[in-house]
């Protein structure tokens, strides 16, 4: 079961060590800041620090993405990696209308639009489901209505 590349919980261990290496960071750059700085101006040293940022990313592509995702779900959705997680485990590990446990696009988060003053953003108490995007697609199509969506259904069956 694919969960997008989002992480569950967060080791106090790690928190401490990376606000250790934060402080190193800042006090190497307060010494250095003017050597930065003009390597920075000229092009040569602006083309080997796009060279090393696309090597950095490159190199950390999937942990990169799964932290943007992940303050992603929670800016957009008012959900945590631990609420995603739990949601789509309570789901089996799947969509909630169609099933399928690995899409191949990841995981959509539905909302109820009508539910916020913003509906780009989400209060994260109208969070419905966690869906596949087709089946996300489709309830957006029918502009969430039951009705619908039922209409659609006797359509089909009447077609059969």
């Amino acid at each position: 079961m694919s969960t997008g590349g989002l992480r569950i919980g967060v080791d106090i261990d790690d928190v401490e060590r990376r606000e250790r290496q934060a402080e190193r960071s800042r006090r190497s750059y307060a010494r250095n800041r003017d050597r930065i700085l003009a390597a920075k101006r000229t092009p040569e040293g602006r083309a080997k620090a796009n060279a090393q940022a696309r090597e950095y990313h490159a190199r950390n592509r999937e942990r990169l993405n799964a932290q943007r995702r992940a303050r992603h779900i929670e800016s957009r959705y008012g959900l945590t990696e631990e609420a995603f997680e739990a949601m789509l485990a309570a789901q089996g590990g799947a969509c909630a209308i169609c099933h399928m446990s690995d899409p191949p696009r990841g995981w959509h988060i539905d909302h109820d639009h009508a539910c916020c003053a913003t509906p780009a953003r989400s209060c994260g108490q109208c969070v419905r489901g966690i869906l596949c995007g087709p089946c996300n697609k489709g309830l957006g199509t029918f502009q969430d209505s039951p009705d619908l969506l039922r209409q659609a259904a006797r359509y089909l069956e009447a077609a059969q």
